[in-house]
């Protein structure tokens, strides 16, 4: 989309691919894990 300007989202991370690609792996394993706990919170 237009709104997102990937230099400025590179640039959080030295513009190194690899640590942003770490860190959207990361994310991606705590939010499974929080749905996770939600949904076990949720049947109690």
């Amino acid at each position: 989309p237009e709104w997102l300007q990937t230099q400025k989202v590179l640039a959080q991370f030295d513009y190194d691919r690899q640590s942003y690609l770490e860190f959207v792996a990361d994310y991606e394993e705590n939010k499974q894990m929080l749905d996770e706990l939600k949904y076990e919170l949720a049947n109690l």
